[in-house]
């Protein structure tokens, strides 16, 4: 899985959001708003192209939570990205 090009992270206060460039095809309109795993979900999969399997590694190296619980929530996180066609 890899984030698209055309998508960035912008932080407005104290939360950031993912924001189309306007490069996303079809267009991604609007803005989803990211706690601090998502943002490091969408970090990950900016900088390299991963499984599941792999991105739920670097996450336990980041996060002390149990593998269960996170591979839920990152699975969910996952298919909100798909349903609005950010990730590949």
């Amino acid at each position: 899985m890899k984030v698209k090009d055309g998508i960035a992270i912008r932080q407005v206060d104290d939360e950031y959001v993912l924001v189309d460039t306007g490069k996303i095809k079809p267009k991604f309109n609007g803005m989803i708003h990211l706690n601090e795993t998502s943002k490091d979900i969408i970090d990950l999969l900016t900088k390299d192209d991963l499984s599941m399997d792999e991105l739920i590694k670097k996450l336990l190296d980041i996060y002390d939570v149990d593998k269960e619980t996170l591979e839920k929530e990152v699975a969910n996180f996952i298919a909100q990205l798909k349903e609005v066609n950010i990730i590949i």
